[in-house]
């Protein structure tokens, strides 16, 4: 279900953001987290859309980062992922500890 407070909040990072064209460190954490609440909602589930959404945000304000992705096989289990990096900040919501990287985009 849709709730209407976490739109308010999201309206309102964004109005923010263009009002002030300031992107901090704590604002990147900020918006790797709606970018998170709003592909909920959207039930966007694949990391690597979401990893590509966080990264045309962050360098729309002109920060770097990096997009990684990543497998790991372990017990006949094989999975992927994809996450970004920017300003030494994880904009993962999952831990990639276990991951091999193979592949790093960086911009």
């Amino acid at each position: 279900m849709f709730k209407i407070s976490s739109f308010k909040r999201i309206t309102k990072f964004k109005n923010n953001l263009f009002i002030n064209k300031n992107f901090s460190k704590d604002q990147i954490s900020k918006g790797c987290f709606y970018i998170e609440k709003i592909a909920n909602l959207l039930r966007i589930k694949k990391c690597l859309v979401k990893s590509i959404a966080k990264r045309n945000l962050i360098n729309f304000f002109g920060h770097r980062s990096n997009l990684f992705i990543g497998v790991s096989f372990k017990e006949n289990s094989f999975k992927s992922h994809s996450w970004l990096v920017s300003d030494g900040i994880n904009c993962s919501e999952n831990s990639v500890d276990d991951m091999k990287i193979i592949k790093t985009l960086e911009g």
